[in-house]
């Protein structure tokens, strides 16, 4: 089996030091890696998959994921590739689970084997199959699963400044098959242990 390893953005913190010597300002902290992707059986492959359409699919996938891990909305990244309504939902089913208790982070980037592609000037409509939150992982389901995958679509529209947002996610009851989708894994993976309160979810 082969693995490809992808590193997404990398995320700096920064720290300001102590009052008495704030006049020199903040320093910044090491950079603090953000998960890498490892592939399996390799990255994803297709017809579709040079397109910037698909292409800003699967940054939507990854973000999205690494946002709702780290209940952090704020990154410039996200914004890019989907609108400020998506994040607002994203941020307002964070804080609910916050509230009911229940922990569910992404193992990966959701797996999605694109099917067709259909562009309409500044606009695209991807068509895929897509796995269902049994993908997301907890302490009670440790293991993701692709079994449960349905038909999804996602629509797209380009911006005047060229950038690709993910506008809306439909789903569907119709199920597919993800066997022979790549399927990719954060390392390190999330901990599983993990809590947050409401107040703690962050968005722009």
């Amino acid at each position: 089996m082969t693995r490809k390893t992808i590193a997404p953005r990398k995320a700096v913190l920064a720290v300001c030091l102590p009052l008495g010597i704030l006049l020199a300002g903040c320093t910044p902290a090491t950079p603090v890696p953000a998960p890498t992707v490892e592939w399996s059986p390799s990255a994803p492959t297709g017809p579709y998959e040079d397109t910037d359409w698909v292409q800003a699919i699967r940054a939507y996938n990854l973000e999205s994921a690494l946002a709702s891990n780290s209940h952090d909305l704020t990154s410039p990244a996200l914004a890019e590739v989907t609108s400020s309504l998506d994040i607002s939902l994203m941020a307002d089913r964070l804080r609910q689970s916050a509230e009911d208790g229940e922990f569910r982070f992404y193992p990966g980037p959701v797996p999605l084997e694109v099917v067709d592609l259909t562009e309409d000037g500044d606009s695209a409509r991807v068509t895929g199959c897509r796995a269902s939150t049994a993908w997301l992982i907890s302490k009670d389901h440790p293991e993701p699963s692709t079994d449960d995958a349905t038909e999804a679509v996602y629509n797209l529209v380009r911006a005047e400044s060229g950038e690709i947002r993910v506008e809306s996610i439909g789903g569907s009851d119709i199920p597919c098959d993800l066997s022979d989708a790549a399927v990719g894994l954060f390392d390190p993976q999330p901990d599983l242990t993990a809590t947050y309160s409401p107040d703690d979810v962050k968005e722009p």
